[in-house]
């Protein structure tokens, strides 16, 4: 404590020779304080980032850290956390100080931590041995969430006719919901032909398809592709089905209709 105190003192020694005489010899000394813990610039420059601040699934395995240390300190140890307590330590031979002090970490793999707040923390030790740690926050976001996808009635009364089978449909419907945006793209494929629109404004999405091909194909799945903030791709899908009628009404093949004389010999009374 003294010492930390006091960086200048003079040191003496008193001696004397074999006639009597005293002689005092003196010399000075000074010395340099440094109780602070290495931080994030009240002493010295260190620091440790994420290279991406919002990780998505395709890039949890492959994340890097760029940093710095002041000039004489040492890297102790990398710590990745999640906000349940998982965490994931970076082998020491992953990371990398250059000459500068510049720090480097590459191609960790965090699939094993929680969605949520990650936080690195650098441990690090100056060159006087103040132990101290600097930190850095990112989102891991690993999932996109599905909306709901509807499908209106093919035609007003959900029948495709014979007239209907040679006429071009609007088929239409929502989707909405979860990360499902405007603009997202909308697939379907009817008697295998593939039909695609984008989901409106308004969450509303139409496209054109063949009569014959609905009139072919009475099921079919509409799909509706989705990115989240982070990146990550997501489908939300629906199943549509409806029915073809196109036979024209006759005497028993296409349901039951008929018509018949009340009197099969008409005289001319009756005529």
């Amino acid at each position: 404590a003294d010492l930390a105190a006091d960086t200048e003192f003079d040191v003496v020694v008193n001696s004397s020779d074999a006639a009597g005489n005293t002689v005092n010899s003196t010399a000075t000394s000074t010395h340099t304080v440094d109780t602070s813990a290495p931080g994030d610039g009240t002493d010295g420059n260190n620091s440790i980032a994420f290279g991406d601040e919002l990780i998505n699934s395709d890039e949890q395995s492959n994340i890097g850290f760029t940093g710095q240390v002041e000039d004489g300190a040492s890297v102790d140890s990398i710590v990745i956390t999640d906000a349940q307590g998982g965490s994931i330590t970076v082998d020491a031979a992953d990371i990398n100080v250059d000459v500068n002090g510049n720090v480097t970490v590459s191609g960790q793999d965090l699939s094993t931590l929680t969605d949520g707040e990650l936080t690195v923390t650098m441990t690090v030790t100056d060159s006087a041995g103040n132990q101290g740690s600097v930190t850095d926050t990112a989102a891991l976001d690993t999932s996109a969430d599905a909306g709901t996808v509807s499908v209106n009635d093919i035609t007003a009364d959900d029948v495709i006719n014979a007239e209907e089978a040679g006429q071009t449909i609007a088929v239409t419907g929502s989707a909405q919901g979860g990360d499902i945006a405007e603009g997202d793209v909308v697939t379907m494929t009817i008697n295998g032909q593939e039909y695609t629109t984008t989901v409106g404004n308004n969450g509303e999405w139409s496209v054109d398809v063949a009569g014959s091909d609905l009139a072919a194909d009475t099921e079919f799945d509409v799909v509706v592709n989705s990115n989240d903030a982070a990146g990550n791709a997501v489908q939300s899908t629906t199943t549509s089905t409806h029915t073809v009628d196109t036979s024209a009404p006759g005497d028993g093949t296409d349901g039951n209709n008929s018509i018949t004389f009340s009197d099969e010999l008409i005289n001319s009374d009756e005529q």
